[in-house]
């Protein structure tokens, strides 16, 4: 476990963690649990439903006695009136009347390097914990590509009825029905570590985060944590959650208070060298400003930097060293290039694909002109794995992302970019190592009306 906890630490002091926030931690405050709330549930509609209702309701508790919280929420919810079953969940996950748990506090305790919180709970405890210095979205609202610092409610707020996903209708309709929320939450898991703290194996919160996990990660799973008390993992859990790239780090809980839980969390903080002289993150949660545009790390590791013909700006990540350390090699670039309109720059009109390719290349101007060497190809190729990401939160991107393929000029990969809205478009382009963030290039475009040139 050590190990495990000193790769946790890498992962929030080089700001790439994000805590993923279960029931857990709603329960710590004195909030139900998810049985809790369908058991809490059944009393209201008992109360208030027909006789007739009472074999469904029956139904629902068979369900929820065999585990099948699910079930038995939809058949609850469907056997209430929306207003009524609206008003009984408002109530029973009001947090309001309860002080902020420890727990909720020492999650807040990380905020100094901490990416983001990603919470499926509908309470504002988390909210509460940084005291209002990181912004909350809802669901409906998210277009936080670009930013950190913040609290995403994947599965809405209190506060709002519609941003509610609790029923399995509700669940496939987050999961399938909303591609450009789909596209950000992929490219969150895949950029990031993320550490899941207040999550049971029978949550089905957890079951679905388990589930896109497995699908983002593909052939090779990034490296992702979960904290669980001990004695409640079997040997199946643990390879069922190795599929989706998630390590188990276990914790002595034999008075069920969870106190060596919240102890983990408040070392982790303390371990942060940023915790005493950074201050708290701001409330716009914006980012901090880019390096200069000829930043570069200075190990001589995979990284691209400088701004070229295509006008990106160049951002190494942090983790390049760490990633890169077993098989250093010389200086490559990200090269990025809009083909239909080389060598003039490109033009973006809405609704109108346009083509984009990038590529490895030995120079960081346009598009690559020559080969890479056969040395630093063969080194290349001891990395495995290396992809390329583009994030465009106003566009569809297609592929969403790609593999470069080795040797030369194999490399190539093309995608094609089509904005949605007219204004300022911002495009950024991520090189990853056996998963692991590299380097970002970026840039902001305007994209025209169709009638401004008078287009069809």
């Amino acid at each position: 476990m050590s190990s495990q906890l000193a790769d946790l630490r890498a992962r929030l002091h080089a700001g790439r963690l994000v805590v993923c926030a279960g029931a857990g931690i709603s329960q710590s405050g004195g909030l139900p649990s998810w049985a809790g709330l369908i058991q809490h549930l059944l009393a209201e509609a008992r109360a208030s439903v027909p006789a007739s209702a009472a074999l469904a309701l029956d139904e629902a508790d068979d369900a929820l006695a065999r585990g099948d919280l699910i079930r038995a929420l939809g058949v609850v919810q469907a056997e209430m009136t929306s207003a009524a079953y609206g008003r009984a969940v408002a109530r029973a996950l009001d947090d309001s009347r309860h002080p902020v748990p420890p727990l909720a506090r020492a999650i807040a305790g990380l905020a100094p390097t901490l990416h983001a919180v990603v919470t499926t709970n509908f309470d504002r405890f988390l909210d509460r914990a940084f005291t209002g210095e990181w912004r909350s979205f809802p669901l409906p609202h998210v277009d936080l590509g670009q930013e950190r610092h913040y609290i995403l409610q994947l599965h809405g707020t209190l506060t709002d009825r519609s941003s509610w996903v609790l029923s399995k209708r509700e669940y496939e309709d987050l999961l399938h029905g909303r591609p450009a929320l789909r596209r950000f939450v992929e490219g969150l898991f895949r950029f990031h570590s993320l550490l899941f703290v207040g999550y049971g194996l029978g949550d089905p919160d957890f079951d679905h985060l388990c589930e896109q996990l497995r699908v983002f990660a593909r052939s090779q799973a990034p490296q992702h944590f979960a904290l669980m008390p001990e004695g409640k993992v079997s040997s199946y859990e643990r390879r069922r959650l190795d599929k989706a790239g998630i390590e188990i780090l276990t914790y002595p809980n034999p008075d069920g208070t969870h106190a060596e839980l919240l102890r983990l969390l408040t070392d982790l903080a303390a371990s942060d060298p940023g915790a005493a002289s950074s201050p708290r993150p701001s409330a716009t949660g914006a980012r901090p400003d880019h390096p200069p545009h000829d930043a570069r790390t200075t190990s001589g590791d995979v990284v691209a930097a400088g701004e070229g013909d295509t006008g990106f700006l160049g951002v190494p990540f942090e983790s390049v060293r760490s990633v890169t350390r077993s098989t250093p090699i010389e200086q490559v670039y990200l090269n990025v290039w809009f083909p239909k309109f080389e060598p003039r720059a490109p033009r973006f009109v809405v609704d109108v694909p346009i083509e984009m390719r990038v590529a490895l290349g030995p120079q960081r101007q346009g598009a690559p002109a020559d080969p890479l060497s056969e040395d630093l190809l063969d080194r290349l190729r001891r990395l495995s794995q290396i992809d390329v990401w583009v994030q465009c939160a106003d566009a569809d991107v297609t592929p969403c992302d790609g593999t470069l393929q080795l040797p030369w000029p194999t490399n190539i990969l093309s995608f094609e970019l089509t904005p949605r809205r007219t204004g300022g478009l911002r495009i950024a382009i991520v090189l990853l190592i056996h998963n692991q963030p590299v380097h970002r290039l970026e840039r902001e475009v305007q994209v025209h009306d169709r009638r401004e040139r008078g287009e069809r």
